[in-house]
C-alpha cells in the first residue's frame, strides 16, 4: 500500500484498462447447479451431489458456515493463504430432510438447501431469511473455469467493505475487481487497486452478515450493477469457496472474520504517533534538516521514513555511501532526538552478479521462474529484477535474515512497497501469469 504518489513516467495512468483481466459476467455463458441427487453427512457438515458438481457445507461455529463447490466433483487440495483456522466454536449441527429440501441447523443458523434446483438459503433460528441464492441462477460455472454465485438483493439491503476501494463507502450498484494493482494517482472510480480483500458486509434493517470469498484468482463482485435485484461474485478460476458469517451486528461479523483470517500483532506505541513520509528524503543532511525543523517548530513527530534513494542504486538492503556515509551515526543521533527510522524495502532484486543479495538468492534457489526453469525478470526501480518466491518457507526465512544489518544500524521499521507485486510493464504491470509459485509444493501459476 502506497503512502504517497510518485511522479514516475513508467507507470500508466490510473484509467488504464486491464484487458487481460476483464471477465464477462453476463449470464448467457453460465451453467447453474441442477437438482440434488444425493447427500451424506460429514463430521462437520454436509456433502451434497448435484452432478457433475459437489458442494461441501461446513460448520465452523454456530454462526459461520463455509460453502465450497467443485464443479466437476473433484475438489482441489484444501489450502489457503488467508484462513488460519477451520474451527471457530461449537461445530455441532443437525440435519433434517423433506421432499423439497434439506435443512442443516446450528444454535444460530438454519441453512436450507432446496433440492430442485440446488439453492441455498441462510436463515436465523426463527426462520427469517438472512441471505439466499437467486432462484433462477444460484451457484454457476462457465468455460474455461469461471465460478460464481448469484444472490437475491433486497431493495433495502446495503453493502460495505471490499478492502481498499476508492469512491463511496456504500457499494450498492458497483462492479468491483480483485487483483492487486499498483495504480498511482487513482481516481474515485479507479479499480482494482493495491490490495485484495474479498470480504463485505450486507446490512438490512439493522442486522448484518458477512461474506468472505477465499479464491486467489482474479475475482469480481457485482453488487447490483448488472441487475438491481441481484448481486453476484466469483472468480475466473479455482473453486467457489466462501464463508457466510452471521451477525446480527457488524462488530459480531468483524470478530468472527478476524478469528477466521487472523489479526496483526499489536504495533509498538510509537507507531501511533505522527510519522513523516514522502518520496524522498536524501542525502543525510536533508534528513537531519527535516528532523531539526520538527523540533525547532515544536511539531510532534516520532518517525521519519527513507524512500528508495537511501539505497545503492535501488538495491535493497544496501546504503548509498555518498548520500548516507555513516547511517548508524545518523540513526543514533536521530534516536537521541526522539525519532525512529523506517526504511523502504521492495521485492525486486536487481539482476546484478556483483550484488550480494542477488547471488545469495541464486544460490538458495529463491527467485521466481517460468515453467521451463528460466528466471522471471521484470523492470522495477533498479532496472531488470528477479523476485523472491515468498510462498516457499525457505525463501521467507532467507529474506528475513537480510534485515540483520539494517536492524543493527538502528532501523526500527520497514515499509513494504511494490508488493502487489508490481513491475513497470504495460498493460498488466504484474508478473507473467505463467510464472510458477511453490505454493506449499502445489506449483501454482501466478
Amino acid at each position: 500500500m502506497k503512502l504517497m504518489t510518485r511522479p514516475y513516467t513508467l507507470l500508466v495512468a490510473a484509467s488504464l484498462s486491464f484487458t487481460l483481466l476483464c471477465i464477462d459476467v453476463s449470464f448467457g455463458q453460465w451453467r447453474s447447479l441442477g437438482a440434488v441427487d444425493g447427500f451424506e453427512k460429514s463430521k462437520n457438515g454436509l456433502i451434497i451431489s448435484a452432478r457433475p458438481a459437489q458442494i461441501q457445507i461446513t460448520v465452523l461455529s454456530p454462526d459461520v458456515i463455509r460453502v465450497r463447490v467443485s464443479t466437476d466433483g473433484h475438489f482441489q487440495p484444501d489450502s489457503s493463504w488467508a484462513v488460519i483456522r477451520q474451527t471457530l466454536g461449537n461445530q455441532s449441527f443437525s440435519v433434517t430432510e423433506t421432499k423439497n429440501e434439506l435443512k442443516l441447523s446450528t444454535t444460530r443458523l438454519i441453512v436450507r438447501i432446496n433440492r430442485a434446483p440446488c439453492r441455498m438459503i441462510f436463515c436465523d433460528t426463527l426462520g427469517t431469511v438472512i441471505n439466499q441464492d437467486e432462484p433462477s441462477k444460484g451457484i454457476c460455472w462457465a468455460s474455461p473455469g469461471e465460478v460464481g454465485v448469484w444472490k437475491t438483493m433486497p431493495e433495502n439491503e446495503l453493502y460495505y467493505g471490499f478492502g481498499e476501494k476508492a469512491g463511496s463507502l456504500l457499494k450498492n450498484g458497483k462492479m468491483m475487481s480483485m487483483w492487486n494493482s499498483d495504480i498511482p494517482a487513482y481516481r474515485a472510480d479507479t479499480d482494482p487497486l493495491y490490495e485484495t480483500i474479498p470480504f463485505f458486509y450486507g446490512i438490512r434493517d439493522g442486522n448484518a452478515y458477512g461474506i468472505f470469498l477465499d479464491n486467489t484468482y482474479f475475482s469480481w463482485f457485482n453488487m447490483g450493477k448488472e441487475h438491481p435485484a441481484q448481486y453476484s461474485f466469483g472468480a475466473n478460476g479455482g473453486e467457489l469457496n466462501y464463508y457466510f458469517i452471521a451477525g446480527p451486528k457488524p462488530i459480531d461479523v468483524l470478530k468472527k472474520f478476524s478469528a477466521l483470517v487472523g489479526t496483526m500483532p499489536l504495533p509498538p506505541r510509537w507507531a501511533l504517533g505522527y510519522q513523516q513520509c514522502r518520496w524522498s528524503y536524501y542525502p543525510e543532511s536533508r534528513v537531519r534538516e527535516i528532523a531539526s525543523n520538527f523540533r525547532t517548530k515544536h511539531i510532534p513527530c516520532d518517525v521519519i521514513y527513507l524512500d528508495i534513494h537511501y539505497m545503492d542504486g535501488y538495491r535493497c538492503f544496501t546504503w548509498d555511501k555518498q548520500r548516507f556515509p555513516d547511517p548508524k551515526t545518523m540513526v543514533s543521533d536521530l534516536a537521541k532526538d526522539g525519532f525512529k527510522m523506517v526504511v523502504i524495502i521492495d521485492p525486486g532484486i536487481k539482476n546484478d552478479s556483483s550484488y550480494w543479495v542477488y547471488n545469495q538468492g541464486l544460490k538458495g534457489d529463491h527467485f521466481m521462474k517460468y515453467p521451463d526453469g528460466r528466471y522471471f525478470i521484470g523492470p522495477v526501480w533498479p532496472g531488470p529484477c528477479v523476485f523472491p518466491d515468498f510462498t516457499r518457507s525457505e525463501t521467507r526465512s532467507w529474506w528475513g535474515s537480510l534485515y540483520k544489518e539494517l536492524v543493527e544500524t538502528g532501523v526500527k521499521g520497514f515499509w513494504n512497497d511494490m508488493n502487489e507485486p508490481s513491475v513497470f510493464e504495460v498493460p498488466t504491470k504484474t508478473f507473467d501469469l505463467t510464472v510458477v509459485h511453490d505454493d506449499y509444493g502445489l506449483k501454482t501459476d501466478h
